[in-house]
């Protein structure tokens, strides 16, 4: 009797925590910024919190029709760049500080040059959307180039 119980208390717990009961888990922060990157997207499709797409549409909106294909924020923070240079090199995303309702994910590549983006995230449903990025690019010499999403759209230099 007693090994019957056990079967079928075992049977019970794997149909209650089994991967096929319905329930999908949201992707990890890393794993929602890698998507970003996948087939050369270089974040084409991104999803944005509401501050940072409210930004973007205003940046958008006061762009000079006249200019570069990445008029907001003038350039492509997923890449530090306008073009990607072949494929991205040692790229790999890891996910840190964790929490119920908000993440950081860094990306780091060689484009070129090696390349760290910082993503600031939001849950969201059952995704992250980004809420700011940072990126710095390593020019040698002690040097670097450094961008920021929020702030760089913040600029209302655009609009003059």
């Amino acid at each position: 009797m007693k090994c019957i119980s056990f079967a079928l208390l075992g049977l019970l717990l794997g149909l209650c925590i089994s991967p096929g009961s319905g329930q999908t888990q949201p992707l990890s922060p890393a794993h929602n910024v890698q998507k970003l990157y996948e087939n050369d997207r270089q974040g084409e499709g991104a999803n944005y919190s509401a501050p940072t797409r409210k930004l973007l549409a205003d940046c958008e909106r006061c762009a000079p029709k006249n200019a570069f294909e990445i008029a907001c924020p003038g350039i492509n923070i997923f890449i530090m760049g306008q073009d990607t240079f072949g494929s991205l090199q040692d790229f790999k995303v890891v996910s840190q500080k964790v929490g119920p309702s908000s993440a950081v994910a860094v990306a780091s590549f060689v484009n070129q040059r090696p390349t760290v983006i910082r993503f600031k995230l939001l849950k969201s449903g059952s995704g992250w959307v980004i809420d700011d990025m940072t990126g710095r690019q390593d020019l040698g010499g002690g040097k670097s180039n450094c961008a920021n999403l929020v702030a760089s759209l913040k600029r209302r230099d655009i609009c003059s």
